[in-house]
């Protein structure tokens, strides 16, 4: 899964009703901080065997399995090696295309632009052709390309309904992405409960992004009491599997002291592992604590470094503050009123693109990438 683009605000301004996931820039404190949801868990009558608000639009049954010593197999296993323009050879003859298994590679192949031409009508279709015949994974893809318009009219409906359906088999992307439909009400009713079930589902599968959901929950009591010693018990499970989110989230409960004793040492480690990551936020968060000796030496060099990585990556907040710097002659730089404006220029650029995003959880759901390693899972059988 790829974390990226993050949005902000300031303190005054706290984090209303998508605070699960969006960035948020405290001045005041000198840093920012990032949230981003991810997670998920069953439908609120049954966890066992959730069901979608309706069924979806194409009949589910049983589909061949591909014999293991069969030259499809084989061509399987090419594409799993990264073989895809010879695994394609295999998939796209028509016997080769009554197998789920193909078509579900078939999909991931269109979508992504392994050894075939991009193409997200063939892709869809693939997909389509491979979730009639219950390729679970398939069904998640589904939802995926619904939830962004990947070839299709978006229709977050329909992508809950996939969700739903990939969930309820016990695939964890699915349940991922769910949960953040829930939470902030995208194709089903907002609902903090069936977005907490979902996320516990996916936790207690180890899923790290879901981790951070539930330590966002309990941070800001939606759906549960408020209570930050549980937040960060959460946001501890999410960072030790390196989570970006779950970093950040533990770096500023470090930084206020937030259910544990205030380090700021500690939270500059956790920028620092973040930041390495190539995570903007954790990047602007750690060169404002290196630019103010906050649980680090004063080091003008390392600030100005990580104000420019965060800023190389899309963080508003980043390129305000090189603007100002440029402006000033701060931090060792040469006093540039040119420069200095068009950083103001793509900062309110970056303003407006982040504030067209249709919605704070798009850049915290799984998304077909994440085909490549399941289906290596998926295709696990005997030779």
């Amino acid at each position: 899964m790829h974390a990226s683009q993050i949005s902000s605000i300031r303190l005054s301004q706290f984090l209303t009703l998508l605070v699960l996931v969006t960035g948020l820039f405290l001045s005041g404190a000198l840093r920012a901080d990032d949230i981003e949801a991810a997670a998920t868990d069953g439908d609120a009558a049954s966890l066992d065997n959730p069901k979608p608000h309706h069924p979806p639009a194409i009949a589910l049954a049983p589909g061949p399995v591909i014999r293991p010593t069969s030259a499809l197999a084989h061509a399987a296993r090419q594409y799993h090696q990264g073989e895809y323009a010879s695994a394609a050879e295999v998939f796209l003859t028509p016997d080769a295309q009554q197998y789920p298994d193909i078509n579900y590679y078939l999909g991931n192949m269109y979508a992504l632009g392994l050894g075939l031409p991009q193409d997200n009508k063939k892709a869809h279709d693939h997909y389509v052709k491979a979730a009639s015949k219950q390729d679970v994974p398939a069904m998640y893809s589904l939802g995926v390309i619904y939830a962004k318009g990947l070839g299709v009219k978006k229709n977050y409906a329909v992508a809950a309904e996939w969700y739903i359906e990939a969930a309820r088999h016990g695939y964890v992307p699915a349940m991922h992405n769910l949960g953040n439909l829930y939470a902030i009400g995208l194709g089903v009713s907002q609902d903090y409960e069936k977005a907490r079930q979902w996320y516990e589902a996916a936790a207690a599968e180890g899923d790290p992004g879901a981790m951070c959901s539930l330590g966002n929950l309990y941070r800001y009591g939606y759906g549960v009491p408020t209570s930050f010693t549980t937040a960060k018990k959460w946001y501890e499970k999410g960072a030790v599997k390196n989570d970006e989110c779950s970093l950040l989230n533990l770096a500023w409960f470090y930084f206020r002291g937030w259910g544990t004793q205030q380090d700021l040492k500690k939270a500059a480690e956790l920028d620092r592992i973040a930041a390495q990551k190539g995570n903007p936020v954790a990047a602007f968060n750690l060169a404002r604590m290196y630019h103010y000796g906050m649980g680090t030496d004063e080091d003008a060099k390392l600030a100005w470094q990580w104000y420019n990585q965060s800023a190389a990556n899309g963080y508003a907040p980043a390129m305000e503050q090189i603007a100002d710097i440029l402006e000033q002659g701060l931090l060792g730089q040469e006093p540039d009123a040119k420069t200095a404006a068009d950083w103001k220029k793509r900062t309110r650029k970056a303003e407006k693109e982040a504030a067209s995003q249709p919605s704070p959880f798009s850049s915290a759901s799984y998304g077909l990438e994440c085909n490549i390693h399941t289906g290596l899972a998926k295709m696990a059988r005997p030779d």
